[in-house]
């Protein structure tokens, strides 16, 4: 053939296939030059050749950015040349062949294999030199069963079983076609080998993804049903998926709720060698949404990363070879093995390990055994228990209740050392077991180096005979309870003793690794206890937490290390969506989602709502001019309210009564949870009637809208009773809450069958979001490329300009910057309310494909139609959206990049006046958090300055396109040093700032950042909970509703107190980060510090309460108390002070 043709080829996707031009080429003599950009990127010297070659190839060209970019730049080109070939209907227009040639040359590529794209350049040469011949297309399968040791595809699943040694153990295998047909098989044949070791049967089918009915293309459904299962059974144990995107087409989940067996997702960077993951932070952004957030709406579980890639250059292109990483495929197999295992056991010798959590590492362990967000742990395990005994697990001696559980943990000493609990009272107590020195170093030396020696560095190494912490000189003492063959342990914490070395350690130790202990404790469940699974209970624990990768871990991640190859559930409450997604991620954790608790609203607290009254009162003597009586209710009101924690300025009488009105009616907005959930525990009637109306309130035609919510409660109990039909809204809600309470029992047991748990949407009912019923199912996220969504972006505009506004109006002068706190939850529970608002604050507005909705870009929004300057923006993420949203990340950097780049006057454009070279700062890769928490717990601050030094050092990383985590703490200093505002956004009410200590913690220690600089921003809070109608107070308004409203309202202690000592670290709970805000910010007025003083700890009837259930928490109420008042933060009355030190010196010796 003339050596002068020349054939230029673009590739969107399938880097496979490069090889076979390239080759096919070489041995046709043509002059071929191929790029896929994502690998290999365009250059001029291949734009050169565009320009003079015979003919271009161009497949699936238009589904990224870079894609579209690329033929922007080359377009005239296209235009200009006589035969273009474009596979891809959305540059059809660039297409210069008739619709037969297109077709033709499809088949061809199509079917793939050497041959065919060896025909295919003779094909397209020939369509301009009518002297060459091409073969027609040679049709081959698209489905069918690969192995290695048969020459040809199978697919028949009986024919290919009888040609190899079939011992009916079988694990089905789902990989790409172009694997096979372009012969990259190494990873395929890596994961085969692995299985056969270990005597389980392959079932490796090659497949096109989700077919075409029309070409006769069998869809994943299809061959799932055709080679992984008989007569509607599963012939196969598990599945391991090496597939990108959706698994089944639409999410559809029919096929697999019938396979009934776990589908595992085998992850592959296809843009990284086995060098460049080792060194990296983990998967890549798109990597994660196709090979790991895709695949989990599906209910494929455990992403782990068994290969990765080699370049290989050839021909002046680079192509790729997909490359096993062995230890990581070792891995995974061994834990699919153990699925199967579990799967297959009797359940009389299952071994059951549960780990109950037990707060962060400063708050005492005693008083927080079982923390978890909205679940009643205790009881809940001992329901776990009993529902083991009832299906033939070996479980002896269940707790009557989860009150006589934890009794039995804390009277058996049965966690680990405290400052109350000493390991020799542990070793007198009865430990259930123990590691000794030899075992714990030969399993710690087999560690990856990495890991062992950022243990070493920290901890240093165990020595034979002298004491550590939970090491006696010879070996790690193991705490916990035995009930048959159920192990019940508590977590233990990221830090030893609570002494001050460790505080340091902590505080300045952002990627702190386990301690020694840690991994003693997993490996003695793992191997000494011989647990067949791990389930851990309640949101969250702190294991899928520990440092290491995001997603796509290595064998040198804690996460991985901890868990080792045990499968791992997790009881997981459904309206926490970003750690749930971490722990699926981070510690390969099957969810098994909970309900959150009933809640109640319109609950204002009884001396609150003795105000509405005297408002009303005080409205009437106005009214009739009767000055003296209008004075009187005054100073009654400002009395009352000053007495319940309200501070309101009454220098304005009537401003001061419309500002009261005002708080009353955003309590009775306020959503109040009533007490804790307990899994597959059938709620009251009333708590029935609850969920129903909280979960459909803010629809217009409610029945509680159109009644009101006495009698929408009573109409929805008589239809529980059958007396009366509910409207279809009303009855759906009530029906997937009475699936639920089934579901999440099944669920658990299914899972400990090593089965196939049903994926569902994760979110909140009391936004209206029904799809998250019922609960019982292995939660995932949406789909993070549509971030912001046209309706968030709605509500983020208007929050933005009514914050801009609010501050314009107050200060005559619109904000230089605003600082916002981000964490995932914008994006899972509202879709991304605070991103759209981050994005309006600058000027900007998403620009989203027309058809797929996701959101491409940005483009300016011109200052005639912002009619405003554009306000720079400083944003502090959490961890889990660096992990997990990077795409998101890199939206706002591209959005303060462009606007800063725009030619406008600074006067009008304030991103482009403060020129910052960094706005997106987060936690330094593989860690979590601010650091501020654990140094307010662990009291190592003397100066609020001091913590703004935490904050500092933890956050000060800097995130972007080209930016992973760049040290950046001057950049911080200097972007704060323009902050006017301090924004916080929440979507749900029933868990509010008092719930979590990282509420506080950046939003204080960013203000705290601010202060030492020089700054005094606004502290703003905006409140979504109730979609339709976007709230924005000032911060110390927030602080004063969730204290009065909640903390201090009576119905709401009422509903703790009936859950005994969980209530009571509930209580603790919200204590405690009302100390943070103190600490941080000075927004708690000394009169809500004295009524939980009198309420909580002075109280004669709280204060037997908890001595009965756990005089622990009230030690460490009362022990906050005290700091605060040291700190100078609280200023009690001589008289609370005294009896605050006379009833800590009476728990002190109590508990001694």
């Amino acid at each position: 053939m003339n050596n002068e043709m020349k054939l230029a080829v673009l590739i969107g996707w399938n880097g496979s296939v490069i090889r076979t031009f390239l080759e096919s080429a070489k041995k046709l003599g043509v002059d071929l030059r191929i790029k896929y950009p994502r690998l290999d990127p365009i250059d001029q010297d291949f734009i050169s050749f565009l320009e003079s070659a015979d003919a271009i190839f161009i497949h699936h060209f238009s589904s990224e950015q870079l894609y579209q970019e690329i033929i922007e730049k080359i377009s005239s080109i296209l235009e200009k040349k006589e035969l273009v070939v474009v596979i891809d209907p959305a540059l059809s227009k660039y297409n210069k062949v008739s619709q037969e040639v297109l077709k033709t040359a499809s088949a061809y590529y199509s079917y793939g294999g050497e041959y065919n794209i060896r025909s295919l350049i003779l094909y397209l040469l020939s369509l301009n030199h009518k002297e060459i011949n091409a073969p027609p297309p040679l049709p081959l399968p698209f489905t069918g069963i690969y192995h290695p040791s048969l020459k040809e595809p199978v697919t028949d699943v009986k024919q290919y079983l009888s040609l190899i040694n079939d011992t009916k153990n079988r694990v089905g295998i789902l990989f790409y076609r172009t694997a096979w047909v372009d012969r990259d098989l190494q990873i395929i044949d890596s994961i085969i080998k692995r299985l056969e070791e270990r005597g389980i049967t392959p079932i490796p089918v090659f497949v096109q993804g989700f077919g075409n009915k029309e070409k006769g293309i069998e869809g994943n459904d299809e061959v799932i049903e055709k080679y992984f299962m008989k007569e509607g059974k599963p012939i196969v144990n598990a599945v391991i998926s090496l597939l990108s995107f959706s698994l089944i087409k639409n999410w559809d989940t029919t096929v697999l709720l019938k396979l009934k067996t776990p589908i595992f997702q085998g992850l592959i960077d296809y843009y990284k060698t086995e060098e460049e993951w080792i060194s990296s932070d983990g998967l890549d952004p798109i990597g994660t949404m196709m090979s790991v957030m895709m695949p989990e709406m599906n209910g494929v579980i455990e992403p782990i990363i068994v290969g990765a890639i080699k370049r290989v250059k050839s021909g002046g292109a680079t192509y790729r070879q997909l490359h096993p990483i062995e230890s990581q495929i070792n891995y995974l197999v061994n834990r699919v093995e153990n699925w199967i295992k579990l799967r297959n056991k009797p359940n009389s010798q299952k071994r059951v390990a549960i780990i109950l959590h037990s707060a962060s590492a400063y708050k005492d362990l005693e008083a927080n055994i079982g923390t978890a967000t909205g679940l009643d742990t205790l009881q809940t395990t001992v329901e776990i228990l009993d529902l083991l005994k009832k299906f033939g697990y070996t479980v002896e001696n269940v707790p009557e209740n989860g009150e006589v559980l934890v009794k039995q943990i804390i009277s058996k000493k049965a966690f680990p050392e405290t400052r109350w609990n000493s390991l020799e009272d542990i070793i007198q107590a009865g430990a259930v077991g123990y590691i000794k020195f030899n075992q714990y170093l030969e399993f710690f030396e087999k560690l990856p180096d990495s890991a062992k020696n950022k243990v070493i560095k920290t901890w240093g190494i165990p020595i034979r005979g002298r004491r550590d912490y939970m090491f006696d000189g010879e070996k790690f003492i193991i705490p916990g309870l035995i009930f048959g063959n159920v192990y019940v342990g508590v977590q233990p914490k990221r830090v030893t003793w609570q002494d001050e070395d460790n505080a340091i350690r902590l505080v300045h130790n952002s990627d702190l690794p386990v301690p020694h202990f840690w991994l003693a404790f997993y490996r003695w469940i793992v191997k000494d206890f011989g647990a067949d699974v791990i389930i851990h209970v309640g949101t969250h624990g702190t294991l899928e937490f520990t440092p290491g990768k995001g997603v796509g871990l290595s064998n040198a991640c804690f996460p991985q290390i901890s868990i080792g190859e045990v499968p791992h559930l997790y009881i997981y409450s459904m309206n926490v969506p970003g750690e749930g997604i971490t722990a699926k991620r981070r510690s390969y954790a099957v969810l098994i989602d909970h309900l959150s608790p009933p809640t109640l609203f319109d609950e204002i607290p009884e001396e609150a709502r003795k105000l509405e009254d005297m408002i009303d009162e005080y409205e009437e003597a106005e009214s009739a001019g009767n000055e003296v009586r209008k004075k009187l209710v005054l100073n009654k009101i400002q009395e009352t309210s000053e007495k319940i924690g309200l501070s309101i300025d009454f220098t304005d009488p009537d401003k001061a009564t419309h500002e009261l009105e005002h708080r009353l009616n955003i309590f009775k907005d306020s959503t109040i949870s009533k007490g804790l959930h307990v899994l597959g525990d059938l709620p009251s009637e009333e708590d029935l009637a609850e969920y129903v109306i909280a979960s459909t309130r803010f629809e217009e035609d409610s029945i509680v809208k159109k009644y009101g919510k006495s009698k929408a409660k009573e109409l929805i109990i008589d239809a529980i009773y059958g007396m009366s039909k509910l409207p279809e809204k009303e009855n759906y809600v009530l029906t997937k809450i009475l699936e639920s309470i089934q579901m999440e029992k099944e669920s658990l047991l299914n899972a400990l069958n090593g089965e196939f748990v049903e994926p569902g949407p994760s979110g909140s009912i009391t936004r209206g979001r029904y799809d998250v019923l019922p609960t019982g199912r292995n939660f995932y996220a949406v789909d993070v490329w549509k971030i912001p969504t046209q309706s968030a972006w709605q509500v983020g505009s208007l929050l933005a300009e009514k914050l801009i506004d609010n501050y314009y109006k107050k200060n005559k002068r619109y904000p230089k910057a605003i600082g916002f706190i981000l964490w995932s939850t914008d994006v899972f529970r509202s879709d991304g309310e605070l991103i759209a608002q981050i994005l309006r604050t600058v000027g900007v507005t998403p620009v989203w494909n027309p058809v797929t909705k996701k959101v491409q870009g940005i483009k300016p929004i011109p200052l005639d139609e912002l009619q405003r300057p554009r306000i720079d923006v400083v944003i502090n993420v959490s961890g889990i959206v660096r992990d997990n949203l990077m795409n998101v990340v890199e939206l706002l950097d591209e959005a303060v990049t462009t606007v800063m780049s725009l030619n406008e006057p600074e006067t009008l454009n304030y991103v482009k006046q403060n020129f910052l070279p960094h706005h997106v700062f987060a936690a330094k890769p593989g860690t979590y958090g601010s650091g501020v928490s654990h140094a307010v717990e662990s009291g190592l601050w003397d100066k609020e300055s001091d913590l703004a030094d935490v904050y500092v050092d933890w956050v000060g990383y800097a995130y972007g396109k080209n930016k992973n985590g760049i040290r950046a703490v001057d950049s911080l200093r200097k972007a704060v040093a323009n902050l006017d505002v301090i924004v916080h956004k929440r979507e749900i009410d029933e868990i509010d700032i008092l719930d979590d200590s990282c509420n506080y913690s950046y939003v204080g220690g960013l203000y705290l950042v601010c202060k030492k600089v020089g700054r005094n921003p606004d502290l703003m809070y905006e409140d979504t909970s109730n979609p339709t109608r976007p709230q924005l107070r000032i911060f110390k308004e927030e602080v004063e509703r969730v204290s009065v409203g909640k903390l201090l309202n009576k119905t709401w202690l009422d509903s703790q107190m009936r859950f005994g000592y969980r209530g009571a670290t509930e209580i603790l709970k919200k204590v405690e980060h009302l100390y943070g805000w103190a600490a941080t910010t000075r927004l708690v007025n000394d009169q809500i510090f004295n009524n939980v003083a009198q309420k909580i700890v002075l109280d004669q009837t709280m204060r037997k309460w908890f001595s009965e259930v756990n005089p622990y928490a009230l030690e460490e109420i009362t022990r906050r108390l005290i700091e605060a008042r040291n700190r100078g933060i609280w200023k009690p009355s001589k008289e609370i002070e005294e009896k605050l030190m006379e009833t800590y010196s009476q728990i002190e010796g109590e508990l001694e």
